[in-house]
């Protein structure tokens, strides 16, 4: 079932646009348990860019939550797909690619860790090479993506608590202080759980 929800979360979650945090349930009509799954988009973690400067398009890190459960509504899965939406150019390269994400670790006021692996790693190329007539390169857009298991407590730390970021890749890691990261990214992880988290 693991399986199916990873599958289910990167179909659903693949789409393009401007960031707006929605909150989606999956379709299990063809699930033989016919658990719920509450599935995010749209949570940016911050408008810095990993190579400096911001960003004014969809690009960026994600960190979207899931959640399913049985029909009796207690909890199989929590977790997060964190998603890098970023492009490779012949211009500038992929100075923004993090590469295969292998881990996320929050760090709190009082110094503590929450750090998590990350699993089911992929990476995507899009399939349209756009070319600029102007500055003379080619690109196109690249997804880098994966998911982490998180626990109820953990996650209501999240919600309540300043705190700073760090996510590694095996070509680059990126650091979001405190002041980086979006007022919306804590805002939504708040909505999210009082939803569907909290909420019996």
């Amino acid at each position: 079932m693991k399986n199916t929800v990873i599958l289910l979360l990167a179909i659903a979650l693949s789409g393009c646009g401007t960031p707006a945090f929605t909150i989606k349930q999956l379709d299990n009509s063809f699930s033989e348990s016919k658990n719920i799954t509450h599935a995010s988009e749209g949570n940016r973690i911050s408008s810095k860019s990993i190579a400096g400067g911001s960003y004014i398009d969809k690009d960026g890190v994600y960190l979207n939550p899931f959640i399913e459960k049985t029909t009796q509504g207690e909890t199989i899965t929590l977790g997060f797909s964190i998603e890098n939406h970023t492009n490779y150019n012949t211009s500038f390269g992929g100075v923004n690619q993090l590469g295969t994400i292998t881990k996320v670790a929050f760090k709190f006021e009082d110094d503590t860790l929450m750090t998590f692996d990350i699993s089911n790693n992929e990476t995507n190329q899009g399939d349209t090479i756009n070319y600029n007539s102007v500055s003379k390169y080619a690109g196109y857009d690249v997804l880098e993506r994966g998911t982490f298991s998180i626990t109820k407590e953990q996650f209501k730390r999240l919600t309540t608590t300043p705190l700073s970021c760090k996510i590694s890749g095996t070509k680059q890691s990126v650091v979001y202080n405190n002041d980086d990261i979006s007022a919306a990214f804590t805002a939504n992880l708040a909505i999210f759980y009082a939803k569907h988290i909290e909420a019996k």
